[in-house]
């Protein structure tokens, strides 16, 4: 019994040591099938700086060019690959041994041991630094605001609660590009005074924001020597904005003999400012421009006309205005006419309902400028030119031999009552265009 037994183990002991092989490779090529060898892909994965006092202990400073950031490959069974995450991999630069070309070799580990440094690629493989001297510079900061407060309100004075300006050590190279600081702030819907943080943004003299890397190779301080960590406070003081104020302009000098100046008006005939309740209390009467801003009429035998920079006349007049502003991307230029006369002549402004228009061609469209008051200057032969009035004036349109499309400045037939007659010509602009006749078709089922 027992030698058959042992027959039955020896007996084709070759056949049956392959049999065991082949079942193994098998086995292996179904395991290697289910958890087979591959490549995940890692972004962006963050490289931390380590033992940088070997070069700021020197007075010197670095900054990142290139390999802040990462791309790891790692190789590694199916059953692996699927478990890891970006955070299991650890990328270190060891400033100590930094080339002479400036490169700092990096060296990755991961927390799970079945992932070796072998079976994980970096690109870059180094980190390309700058080595240079450290300076430290002032810099003003400005607070700039987005959106619109409240209706009726408008962003009147903004202060940095620890100063505005502001200590910035670093690479000389990377302060010599700085451009401007600033502090950008949300007013949107703001209905009151408030506090509000912001962290700081530098922006390049080509208009770039700088870069994260960059923002972490300087050192800001106030100008007491206090580091700034994360953001600065700013208060926020709202003003009320007043609206529909008259523009107020004088004149100055003596026209030519025999004019006067018969009234200064300016378009627009009103303007909005925001202001403190103090300041805007003194505007009831209008916003009066001071003297350096009168109109010089000396001599003048015809109207005058100039455009003046409101807010350009609130900054040279910072101590007069220093609680008056516009809203911000308002227009600020207006236009200042001086109207000069002869003496004994008045203009009058005529209603464009008494103008009658004679000839006017079928299926046009008409327009008018101006369309609402026509000015007419007149001459008193016998009357007082005080008891003139406007209604008594009529006047003519003769469309008669302008029956096509197009642009006209056309004469005005005018009367006037006896006792006056017409010191100029009277014109109008004609504008005439093809009616549009808008037709609804009907739709099916109507």
């Amino acid at each position: 019994m027992k030698k058959s037994r042992d027959n039955f183990l020896t007996n084709n002991l070759g056949l049956k040591v392959i049999a065991l092989f082949a079942a193994f490779c098998i086995w292996l090529i179904i395991v290697n099938m289910n958890d087979a060898e591959g490549i995940r892909t890692f972004y962006n994965v963050p490289v931390t700086i380590e033992h940088s006092e070997s070069i700021t202990s020197n007075d010197r400073v670095y900054s990142i060019i290139e390999g802040d950031k990462v791309v790891l490959k790692v190789r590694a069974r199916r059953s692996v690959r699927e478990k890891l995450q970006a955070s299991d991999f650890k990328v270190t630069a060891d400033l100590r041994n930094m080339t002479f070309m400036e490169t700092v070799p990096l060296k990755v580990t991961c927390s799970n041991t079945s992932v070796s440094e072998d079976n994980i690629k970096v690109t870059p493989s180094s980190l390309k630094i700058s080595v240079e001297n450290k300076a430290e510079l002032e810099f003003p900061v400005k607070v700039s605001t987005t959106g619109t407060p409240a209706k009726g309100y408008a962003v009147g004075r903004t202060e940095i609660a620890d100063g505005n300006t502001i200590l910035i050590a670093g690479p000389e190279s990377l302060l010599a590009i700085i451009d401007k600081v600033t502090l950008p702030i949300s007013v949107d819907g703001m209905l009151s005074d408030s506090v509000l943080e912001a962290g700081l943004k530098i922006t390049d003299k080509n208009g770039a924001e700088f870069t994260e890397a960059q923002m972490n190779s300087l050192d800001i301080k106030t100008i007491e020597g206090y580091t700034i960590t994360t953001q600065m406070k700013v208060k926020v003081e709202l003003w009320r904005l007043k609206t529909n104020i008259p523009v107020i302009v004088n004149p100055k000098g003596t026209p030519a003999a025999g004019y006067r100046v018969v009234e200064m008006t300016t378009t627009p005939e009103t303007i909005s400012l925001a202001g403190t309740e103090e300041a805007l209390q003194k505007l009831a009467e209008g916003f009066i421009l001071p003297a350096s801003e009168d109109i010089d009429v000396n001599g003048a035998s015809a109207n005058i006309e100039k455009e003046i920079d409101l807010q350009k006349v609130l900054q040279e007049n910072s101590e007069e205005f220093a609680d008056l502003k516009f809203e911000d991307d308002a227009a600020t230029t207006i236009k200042v006419k001086a109207h000069i006369e002869k003496r004994g002549n008045k203009t009058v402004n005529v209603s464009i309902a008494n103008l009658e228009v004679i000839g006017a061609p079928g299926g046009m469209l008409i327009k008018l400028t101006p369309a609402d008051k026509v000015p007419v200057e007149v001459t008193a032969l016998t009357e007082e030119l005080e008891d003139l009035d406007a209604d008594s004036i009529t006047m003519k349109l003769d469309l008669t031999d302008y029956q096509e499309p197009g642009n006209y400045t056309l004469p005005l037939e005018v009367t006037v009552p006896t006792g006056y007659e017409l010191a100029s010509q009277v014109t109008i602009i004609v504008n005439i265009e093809p009616e549009v006749i808008e037709t609804e078709t009907a739709t099916e089922g109507e």
